[in-house]
């Protein structure tokens, strides 16, 4: 008998959570059922009923019937309502275009000079570039309870050049403190690629807490994953989620410097090459928050980990006539690494799935090998160029404008 209540209080919770069974309604038909099988006269070994005496219950009737807040503790968990008022979604995405500003942070160093006049023609801080676009892409799906899995993608890259040409024929342009090379001396033009790279991957498991409510009574209508019943056309709801993660980061950048000297033959070329590359993976905590009125609402995310940075670079200097002037060197190494990110988006709600939203994007990241951090300009000497250096940093800023899903 025992084993045959547990059972049936088992079922009859799990169908319960789930919406499927109406607690009163089923307290109801319970007692209905158990009327029914009575006589009204007599107790159920035939003998009558003590008039004035209340009849007991049965251990299933008992079963059946739930306070009301214990109920709708249960009704939290279930996706239900309008679209529109789901503070905590069940299935959510979003893709938003980015135009942001990469502002290296290297060392300020002279690239081309005049020995003789002591002017600085070039250096590292002329290597900034405007305005780069990119992409991110989040997709995420709540599991149970508010907790979610969510996967991110960001990525952005950039490229630029400088040229740099002799003003005249007096002056006298070479690389720092470097003697060495054909074409290294007295050059006539210099000009500067620099290009990066950033792609980061997110495999983030946040925890939710929200409500819907009214706007101006301030009564709770929905729950962690959706309403508990439609909602008016004025919907007010809020959330919170904090959340942890591993995170991936791919960061590069590559220095190519190609020079050129006027001979009566034509233009003699050769060329300083750079490349230097980051493998950033560890952890991250986060919190998101979201406040919605009516069609309008906004949304903050901060989040901060500290990671383990393989670093590396490799170089090489070639000459006229295509030789290299000095053997091409590399040099790895790891550090710890710290990325920083916080966005502010407004939002604009189209449709009960669908929502707009623009906002602005700050990146701080710190222990990055950088191209330009790697030059030396010892060409005479061997072995040099063979040295790490990874106190570099990173700051991107800028808009971004896209699309939101929430089912």
């Amino acid at each position: 008998m025992r084993m045959r209540t547990l059972l049936i209080g088992f079922v009859s919770a799990i169908l319960t959570m789930a919406g499927y069974l109406p607690v009163r309604a089923a307290g109801d038909a319970n007692s209905a059922r158990v009327s029914s099988d009575r006589d009204p006269g007599k107790e159920p070994n035939g003998s009558e009923e003590t008039s004035g005496a209340a009849p007991e219950s049965s251990d299933d009737e008992c079963l059946a019937t739930e306070p009301a807040y214990i109920h709708s503790m249960k009704q939290q968990n279930v996706c239900l309502g309008s679209r529109s008022c789901r503070a905590c979604p069940c299935v959510y995405g979003e893709v938003e275009a980015l135009l942001l500003e990469q502002i290296p942070r290297f060392q300020n160093r002279p690239m081309v000079v005049d020995p003789n006049t002591g002017t600085t023609f070039l250096s590292t801080s002329d290597l900034d570039s405007g305005i780069d676009p990119g992409l991110r892409a989040t997709f995420g799906v709540r599991l149970c309870n508010g907790q979610a899995v969510e996967f991110s993608y960001f990525g952005v890259s950039r490229g630029g050049f400088t040229l740099t040409e002799k003003p005249d024929n007096t002056s006298y342009l070479i690389f720092p403190d470097n003697f060495a090379g054909n074409v290294f001396v007295n050059m006539d033009r210099v000009q500067t690629d620099y290009s990066s790279h950033v792609n980061s991957f997110e495999l983030n498991f946040p925890c939710c807490r929200g409500c819907c409510t009214k706007c101006g009574c301030g009564e709770p209508t929905c729950s962690e994953c959706g309403c508990v019943m439609p909602v008016y056309s004025e919907i007010c709801y809020s959330s919170v989620e904090w959340f942890a993660g591993v995170r991936y980061l791919d960061i590069g950048s590559d220095l190519n410097i190609t020079v050129g000297r006027r001979e009566l033959g034509g233009m003699e070329e050769g060329s300083y090459n750079i490349q230097a590359g980051n493998h950033l993976i560890g952890g991250q905590l986060g919190v998101r928050l979201r406040r919605t009125v009516n069609r309008f609402g906004w949304e903050l995310t901060g989040k901060a980990g500290v990671y383990a940075n393989d670093a590396e670079q490799s170089q090489s200097v070639i000459d006229f006539p295509l030789f290299p002037l000095r053997p091409t060197t590399s040099a790895q190494g790891g550090n710890t690494a710290f990325v920083g990110e916080i966005n502010f988006s407004g939002i604009y709600r189209l449709t009960d799935v669908w929502s707009a939203k623009v906002g602005y994007n700050v990146i701080w990241i710190e222990g990055l090998a950088l191209a330009s951090d790697q030059l030396d300009f010892n060409f005479a000497t061997s072995p040099s160029g063979n040295q790490l250096h990874a106190s570099g940093g990173l700051l991107l800023h800028g808009v971004n404008l896209g699309l939101e899903a929430r089912w």
